[in-house]
């Protein structure tokens, strides 16, 4: 921002303060009467409103003080615009935190003090005003009508408690049935709208604790207020009561029993909150599987909820609290919010002007400080996020492919595709973890991603990381990518464990894997398949065997200079190679299960391989570990 002594010209946007003549107390703008302050500043209390828009094509738009009679300049699209925002405030007084003000965009220290707690700004505030572009308008009409329906439902809602046919329900039928048409219309066409789209709105939309939406095509100011709570309201009401009736739910909101979790775990990434729903990382998967086929005796883990009762002591209405207390743990505070933030974010792709700000809008939304800067490329700035989430919270983030060199094995470009949920199998259903969070991918992505890997390396300075070779083992080329039958028989030979009664396999379980590779991407031509089979000593009276693994690599990777190797940075298995005088990272090997995911293999210091999940190994129990041999010496692998 900048300040100059200045007349006001006659139309020009005048400020009563500024934040020079309030002694940095904020900035002081009246319209017709009615005083808004817009704070200057990190807020330091949570009586205030925070405003959410697209910043557009803008411009600086010069604001008068009539007080100091000095200008202050602010990215802003236009005067109209500006004066909507400023007419978002729901009473006199009221204290506004907009970004294009209260960050003075022309100190970077401050941008950067204010970047690294705005999750805390956006969670804080009262509420959050969202204005949604002119382009959005559809959205708008359907939000509009969705919290429409959902006061309807919820003002009615004994009528689920009362469970019998008869006119009040059948009205109310056609109301719910409608909602949900509503939701899968407005999530199979989010994609289409700007706001949705932008990579910084997705944060403010998520950790808003009331919500309301404005539309700036409205003529006349419209301000639908704390639309997000009566749209999960209603949503969670329709959802467990289907739950907890089944058969006998007389009044038909068009859910089936099975499908009703699928179609709620939609809503809440249509309309994420953090005190409705623990993220998916956290959910109980026991307590979830066991859950989808007893529902009549508990549903939380199986919805995401926070808080939820068992049984049927409640009316369905009444089983649940949409606004439950946060963990005490700063630490899992933290790892919450991240989960949330990248299942929120990968609702639909982002944009953003500056690459840096693909990776800062999500960063920010964790309060995660470092060493922002607008015209970092991408690459380096998730480098920069990822090391100081290893660092300063001592995470675990998983790496699944190789596309970098000079840092082989500490950043992976695919990032954001393994940061999202991934779809179970094709299937309607989403696993509940992060790939980058749990080492688990759904196999036939990880195997899109790994055939469309660039050929050309991109070279990104790194410290380097530590591998130990693991002795004992062999790797061999598989098939050629263009012999899809034997492909899927060597994935299909290293896949373990028995059929899940917890997931429906489709009639074909490789469909998605021959899809893939029927389709490949230019690259698949410079890629081939590998395996690598690892001797372990078993420490069950069975003696141990062979661990059959398989990775994706280029094709002119000479096999005779790799070895298998445990990589510190994760504790994962990886092939590795020898180049001149120093190594390198070549790809990450992974097992399959017969639930459709492909896991990297973990092993700890010591060598010792965990199974996480009954029947990855023939015949080996939930939490048995195997025992490899692994090497002392450590070498750097770049």
């Amino acid at each position: 921002m900048s300040a100059i002594n200045s007349n006001a010209p006659t139309g020009a946007i005048t400020l009563n303060r500024c934040r020079a003549c309030s002694g940095g107390d904020g900035f002081h703008y009246s319209h017709n009467g009615w005083t808004t302050k817009v704070i200057a500043g990190v807020p330091k209390t949570r009586d205030y409103k925070a405003v959410s828009y697209v910043w557009g094509e803008y411009k600086p738009l010069p604001l008068h003080c009539l007080h100091c009679k000095k200008i202050t300049q602010i990215p802003m699209e236009s005067e109209e615009k500006f004066r909507r925002i400023m007419a978002l405030t729901d009473r006199p007084g009221q204290s506004l935190w907009l970004d294009a003000l209260s960050i003075d965009q022309a100190d970077h220290a401050d941008i950067a003090a204010q970047m690294a707690v705005m999750g805390d700004i956006y969670s804080n505030a009262r509420s959050v005003a969202v204005l949604l572009p002119k382009s959005d308008g559809d959205a708008y009409r359907m939000i509009e009508e969705m919290g429409d329906l959902a006061s309807l439902i919820n003002t009615h809602q004994r009528v689920f408690d009362k469970n019998q046919k008869d006119a009040e329900t059948e009205w109310l039928e056609q109301r719910c049935k409608r909602f949900f048409a509503l939701a899968d219309e407005f999530e199979q066409n989010i994609h289409k709208w700007i706001y949705w789209r932008r990579a910084w709105t997705f944060q403010e939309w998520a950790l808003a604790y009331e919500l309301g939406l404005t539309w700036e095509g409205s003529p006349d100011l419209v301000n639908l207020a704390n639309i997000k709570g009566p749209i999960l309201q209603a949503a969670t009401t329709m959802v467990v009561y289907k739950l907890q009736c089944g058969v006998y739910a007389l009044v038909d909101t068009g859910l089936s029993r099975g499908g009703a979790p699928t179609v709620y775990a939609n809503i809440r990434r249509l309309f994420p909150d953090e005190h409705a729903f623990i993220p998916p990382d956290a959910v109980n998967e026991a307590e979830a599987r066991f859950e989808a086929f007893t529902p009549s005796i508990g549903f939380q883990n199986a919805l995401g909820l926070r808080q939820a009762a068992r049984g049927h002591d409640l009316p369905c209405y009444a089983a649940f609290n949409l606004d439950a207390a946060l963990p005490t743990s700063k630490e899992q505070r933290f790892l919450e919010r991240f989960s949330m933030a990248m299942h929120t974010r990968g609702v639909t792709k982002r944009e953003a002007r500056f690459e840096a700000d693909l990776v800062a809008s999500w960063a920010s939304m964790c309060n995660i400080a470092y060493d922002y800067d607008k015209n970092d490329l991408m690459p380096l700035a998730l480098k920069k996020v990822l090391s100081t989430m290893r660092m300063d919270h001592g995470m675990m983030i998983y790496k699944f492919q190789v596309n970098t060199r000079g840092s082989s094995g500490e950043l992976d470009l695919t990032f954001p595709e393994y940061a999202t949920a991934h779809r179970r199998g094709g299937s309607g259903t989403y696993y509940h973890g992060l790939p980058i969070l749990t080492g688990r991918a759904d196999t036939a992505t990880h195997l899109r991603i790994g055939l469309s890997q660039p050929l050309e390396m991109l070279e990104l300075k790194g410290s380097g990381v530590g591998i130990r070779k693991v002795r004992y083992t062999s790797i061999t080329q598989a098939a050629k990518l263009t012999d899809i039958k034997s492909i899927i028989e060597v994935i299909s030979s290293t896949s373990k464990g028995l059929h899940s009664p917890y997931f429906t396999e489709e009639k074909n379980p490789h469909q998605d894997l021959e899809d893939v590779l029927s389709n490949p991407s230019p690259e698949a031509v410079h890629k081939m398949l590998i395996t690598a089979s690892i001797v372990v000593e078993s420490r069950l009276e069975d003696g141990g065997g062979q661990f059959k693994t398989w990775a994706i690599c280029p094709a002119h990777t000479d096999l005779n200079k790799c070895f298998v190797a445990r990589e510190a940075l994760s504790g994962t298995l990886v092939i590795a190679t020898s180049e001149q005088d120093s190594h390198r990272v070549v790809a990450y090997l992974t097992v399959t299960d017969n639930r459709s995911a492909s896991s990297l293999i973990k092993m700890d210091e010591q060598g010792k391989i965990e199974i996480s999940s009954p029947g990855m190994l023939p015949g080996v129990p939930d939490g048995a570990t195997y025992q490899g041999y692994i090497e002392e010496e450590t070498v750097i692998a770049f």
